[in-house]
């Protein structure tokens, strides 16, 4: 999963989200994977394609976007969720804020999506 580039269609959301779900079953650390994505309403379906598949092994996602509260996104990513779903810009004010102390050491995957 190293190094996983691939442009998902919200249709085939599964099939990235399933295999991604099952390496983070191997080692739950952490931030596991980070999901570009450029565009609200997909970070969302994203997010909830991991909710849903990821309910059993109490998956955290964190979708990190425009438009929603900073400080909650930044609590949110304090504690530490297993995936991320974001935008590249608001990724990108929080890592450049330090509010969030965002600890991207144990990305696993990142996966920039249509």
């Amino acid at each position: 999963m190293h190094g996983l580039t691939t442009c998902v269609p919200a249709t085939q959301t599964a099939a990235f989200a399933l295999p991604v779900l099952e390496h983070l079953s191997r080692d739950p650390y952490g931030i596991f994977a980070v999901v570009l994505t450029a565009g609200r309403e997909l970070a969302q379906q994203i997010t909830d394609q991991f909710n849903a598949f990821g309910r059993p092994m109490n998956v955290r996602v964190c979708t990190v976007i425009g438009g929603m509260d900073f400080t909650r996104q930044a609590r949110e990513l304090a504690a530490t969720p297993h995936i991320v779903v974001a935008t590249p810009g608001r990724l990108a004010d929080h890592l450049s804020s330090g509010a969030s102390q965002l600890k991207l050491r144990h990305v696993q995957c990142v996966a920039p999506c249509c």
